[in-house]
């Protein structure tokens, strides 16, 4: 009976380690909440700044395990018809590793 005990206990550690590393939950530079997370930033500005245009791509994650979606800022860029891109941000929705969404922002002109 140890022995099923101990197993047990290993997977245990196992799922709660590889659940604690997830790196879906953790937005760039480590900005935002552990548990809960709802926000938007900048990524990168260019001294472009003409043009009122928007584009967005996403992708979404369950689990931390199964992920769907294309996050590219080319994506977004084509979404929106934007030539000349003068920033983009990420807006970043999440809560533990039981749910993320990450939106891509690409503003420019056509």
């Amino acid at each position: 009976m140890q022995m099923v005990q101990r197993v047990i206990l290993l997977l245990i550690s196992f799922f709660i380690l590889f659940f604690q590393t997830g790196c879906v939950v953790f937005p760039p530079a480590n900005a935002g909440g552990y548990i809960f997370n709802d926000f938007q930033a900048n990524f990168i500005t260019f001294p472009n700044q003409d043009g009122k245009e928007e584009g967005r791509s996403e992708g979404t994650c369950l689990l931390s395990l199964i992920c769907t979606g294309d996050t590219s800022v080319s994506t977004a860029a084509a979404n929106g018809k934007i030539k000349k891109i003068s920033s983009v941000e990420y807006r970043l929705t999440s809560f533990l590793f039981f749910y993320s969404k990450t939106t891509i922002i690409v503003k420019g002109s056509l």
